[in-house]
């Protein structure tokens, strides 16, 4: 394996770590809105968003490195 298939690998790990991030955010936003902690929910939205911009962002690291690019939706980072 070279270091550009295993930069791959590690990417696409991170990739998949990130999805459960997002995720989670998302989640506890929707948490925070419903017990009346919209200020806490809307920081959590906007984490989400910023972290799905990190999956898009990994998603552009491997395509750069001409690779094949996990399943998911590259807009919404997932």
């Amino acid at each position: 394996m070279d270091d550009r298939e295993r930069l791959n690998i590690v990417i696409m790990q991170m990739v998949e770590h990130n999805k459960v991030h997002v995720e989670n955010y998302a989640k506890w936003a929707r948490f925070a809105k419903t017990n009346q902690l919209d200020g806490a929910g809307a920081l959590l939205d906007e984490v989400e968003k910023l972290a799905a911009h990190v999956g898009i962002t990994l998603r552009r690291c491997l395509s750069h490195l001409s690779l094949a690019e996990p399943a998911g939706d590259i807009e919404k980072g997932i």
